[in-house]
């Protein structure tokens, strides 16, 4: 199993120089695994809804605020003349409507403001 690992993520690097995956921690503070991304690289980031996360018992807010989190660990990596592009879908639990592209800009904002929560 551990050979097998290997293989793909050598291969994975092989396909996709410079590839490495964020790691995100308890409070969504994470960074880049793996090598340092170069210069003009591109992430593509699918961050989970709320039904992914119901196991660890968040409320929406709190799913939010990670969702921000995260996404500004992944805004964060990427290279200044980077790309960054979100696969995301909106998400209605309990009758409210969640637009991820929202939490992305609150993200981003964040980013230039240069504060986190």
């Amino acid at each position: 199993a551990e050979e097998r690992k290997r293989r793909e993520e050598a291969k994975r690097e092989d396909e996709c120089p410079g590839y490495g995956d964020v790691k995100i921690g308890k409070k969504g503070h994470g960074g880049v695994a793996g090598p340092q991304a170069p210069p003009r690289r591109a992430f593509v980031a699918s961050l989970p809804d709320i039904t992914g996360m119901i196991a660890k018992h968040m409320t929406v807010g709190a799913w939010e605020e990670w969702f921000v989190e995260a996404a500004m660990s992944v805004l964060l990596a990427t290279p200044p003349n980077g790309l960054t592009i979100f696969f995301q879908t909106d998400v209605k639990k309990d009758g409210t409507w969640t637009d991820k592209s929202h939490l992305i800009h609150t993200a981003a904002k964040r980013c230039r403001e240069g504060s986190r929560s």
